[in-house]
Formats: C-alpha cells, sequence, structure tokens
C-alpha cells in the first residue's frame, strides 16, 4: 500500500490528518480507520462493462434481451459513444445509490449493535448507535469492476469504427450480439488494437477519462448515516461471476467470461513490461478512490536470485511510489513451476500465490483460479 495515494486519498474524503495516518489494512484490498470508522467497504459491486453494454445496445443486456438501462440508439462518432457511455453511467448510478440508500436507512431505523458502538469512538459521545451514524466517519463503499474491459474496449471503438473504418458501428453491433460467430474477423481487429497496460498515452487518457467520471457521478454522495460514499477500483474475484451476466465485448471479450481482474492488464497484452503497466495505471488520480485499488504482478524470480535484479526490483517498487499507484500485490514464481503444479500436484503441495488480496496454496485452487495466476504475465525486469 502506497502511503504516498492512500493518506491524501483519505484526506480528500474529509478524515483528519492524524485519523488518517492511522490506518489500517482491514480486508483483502480496504483500508479503514480503526475505532472510528463505520465500514461498509463492498455495500455494492458497478458492473462497468455491463454499463458500456447497454450503451452499445440500446439499454439491452446481450444475454437476455431485456431493456435495464436507457433505450438509446446511434451514434456518429466517438464521442457520441462516450456520451451515450456516460448517459447510461449516471442511470445504473441513480438506482444503485437509490437501492443501496433505502437498505441504508432501513438499518438506521431497525437496526442496533450496541456491542460493537461500544467499540467505535464517539458513538457514546453522540449517544447513537454504529447502525445510525454514531461513528465518527459512516461510509459506503461501491465496488467499480471491469475498468480495463472497457478501457480496451473504448480504445478499440475509437480506432477500428471510427478512426481507421475496418468494422462499421452496424458491424460491431451485430459481432456482438451473435458472440462473433460469423464475426471472427471483426473479434481479431478488435483484438489487435491498442491496449491498456503498456503506457500507451491514448489509452490510458481514456482510463482518466472513465474514472474522472466515475468520480463525479459518487463523489460528492452522501449516506443516510450522514457520512460519505467512496469507490473502489478492484474486482476481487467476483470478476468471474460478474462476467458470466456480460456479453460479447468491444475489447474482443467472448461472452460470459470472466472480466479482468482488478486494475491488471488483460491478460498476454502488457507487452512492454511491468513499468509501462505502472504508467498506465499512474494516468488515475487515486486520490479519488479511497475504497481500494489493486494491481495483482507476477514476477518471474529469477532476477532476485542476482544483487543486480535486487536493486532493479527495489528501483520499479520505488517507481511505483513515485507515480502515485496505491496498490500493488506481487506473486514471486514463473510460469513453468506454475503449470507443473497443476499438472503434478503432489511435487508441490506448499506453493504459495497471491489470488486477489490474499494468498493461498496454489493446489487448494479451483480451476478458474489456478487459470487467472498462469495466464498472468510473467514480469521481468532489466537494466536497458
Amino acid at each position: 500500500v502506497n502511503d504516498e495515494a492512500l493518506i491524501p486519498a483519505f484526506l480528500r474524503h474529509g478524515r483528519s490528518l492524524g485519523d488518517a495516518r492511522d490506518y489500517i489494512c482491514s480486508c483483502c484490498y480496504e483500508n479503514t480507520i480503526p475505532g472510528r470508522e463505520a465500514f461498509h467497504p463492498n455495500a455494492a459491486y458497478l458492473n462497468l462493462p455491463l454499463v458500456l453494454e447497454f450503451a452499445l445496445n440500446g439499454g439491452r443486456s446481450l444475454l437476455t434481451g431485456e431493456r435495464l438501462g436507457l433505450e438509446r440508439e446511434g451514434f456518429g462518432d466517438f464521442e457520441g459513444v462516450w456520451n451515450g457511455f456516460r448517459e447510461q453511467l449516471r442511470y445504473v448510478r441513480e438506482r444503485l445509490v437509490r437501492f443501496v440508500d433505502a437498505a441504508d436507512a432501513a438499518h438506521c431505523r431497525e437496526r442496533r449493535y450496541p456491542l460493537m458502538s461500544l467499540f467505535i469512538e464517539d458513538c457514546i459521545a453522540r449517544g447513537m448507535d454504529v447502525c445510525e451514524g454514531g461513528a465518527r466517519y459512516s461510509l459506503t463503499g461501491c465496488i467499480v469492476a471491469g475498468l480495463p474491459n472497457v478501457v480496451n474496449s473504448l480504445a478499440a471503438v475509437r480506432q477500428c469504427v471510427f478512426e481507421e473504418g475496418m468494422v462499421g458501428m452496424g458491424e460491431l453491433v451485430a459481432a456482438l450480439g451473435v458472440d462473433f460467430e460469423g464475426y471472427e474477423d471483426v473479434r481479431m481487429r478488435l483484438l489487435t488494437a491498442p491496449k491498456w497496460g503498456n503506457g500507451d498515452d491514448r489509452v490510458d487518457d481514456l482510463a482518466a477519462r472513465v474514472t474522472e467520471a466515475l468520480f463525479e457521478e459518487f463523489g460528492g454522495r452522501r449516506n443516510p448515516r450522514g457520512g460519505r460514499w467512496q469507490l473502489a477500483l478492484y474486482s476481487f474475484v467476483a470478476n468471474h461471476s460478474l462476467g458470466e451476466v456480460v456479453g460479447a465485448g468491444a475489447d474482443g471479450r467472448t461472452a460470459g467470461r470472466s472480466l479482468t481482474r482488478n486494475l491488471n492488464p488483460s491478460w498476454g497484452t502488457d507487452r512492454e513490461g511491468p513499468t509501462a503497466v505502472l504508467e498506465s495505471l499512474s494516468r488515475i488520480d487515486f486520490t479519488k478512490f479511497p475504497n481500494g485499488c489493486s494491481l495483482d504482478l507476477r514476477f518471474d524470480p529469477a532476477m532476485l536470485e542476482t544483487s543486480a535484479g535486487l536493486g532493479m526490483f527495489a528501483g520499479f517498487l520505488k517507481g511505483f511510489v513515485d507515480l502515485g499507484v496505491m496498490q500493488m500485490q506481487i506473486s514471486m514464481v514463473d510460469t513453468e513451476t506454475l503449470i507443473d503444479a497443476r499438472e503434478h500436484p503432489e511435487k508441490w503441495p506448499n506453493l504459495m500465490v497471491k489470488v486477489a488480496g490474499y494468498s493461498a496454496r496454489f493446489v487448494d485452487l479451483s480451476e478458474a483460479e489456478k487459470e487467472e495466476i498462469i495466464n498472468r504475465t510473467a514480469q521481468r525486469l532489466s537494466a536497458g
């Protein structure tokens, strides 16, 4: 966790400096001020690729045909696509906040935690239970999942449809509607468009634009306990279940496939090394996302066998701090070892990997989680 990003984020969202400096890592990615917060980090998930799906498909789900968003049709240019995405985001945000706030208000009226309130500062002084707003900071967290998929999709639409004209907008919508069946050439063009995680300014600017839009929608909102809404940028292991309800995407992802986890590059698309990954993430203003963020990287451990390699890795960690990225979780294991552990688990009973905010024995993971770990790019550092 990077203090240089997290503490300013806490200050921006109303904590005092003394409280902000006293934070703890309380969950997988979430950080809190112990004894002073009513901390609800996972009040709701926002499935961001589904919001873009509504924009491209007239407010309807590609998988069910049900209208879940605003009914809009037609885009003459990329700004039209962007504006459609923003409209759908606002529509979804309004409903998400309304439902969560209604549940929160019911808890304020009906639920009491007297024992917990004894251990939360300010509850006794205020004469209020923690459930009704007695804590110093009463928070509602929303977890935004699938940002890399949306950034890659917008980059592909901009280049393939509007800049190079390789794919028509109607052709793209039709291809997404049938999960690229009969449109394999369209999918290949989308897959070869620029991708998040390579330090590409034009793609990374889209990440900044999307995250600014998210902050605009949620940043100033208050919950029924008088506290703040705050956002997280990660998915945890929910990238699998969230992906099941999303149709084919303009990033080339097929229908129902897992979303890209957390703020990671999509599998195999980061080709410029781990420093370029950090450069891409640095375009996000993490002070706007105090509810937690995460980048998962897997390094080949061979570099740690030399003093030069250790020095490069220390420099990489310093770059992580200096670039203002909030949080990073690292596994040190090569691809060959992981594949061997999947095929011969009896040989590797105690191989530990970082999964998603927690560590686990690789042999105990589900097949989906093993695939998730194996398919992360094996990062290396070089003196050049």
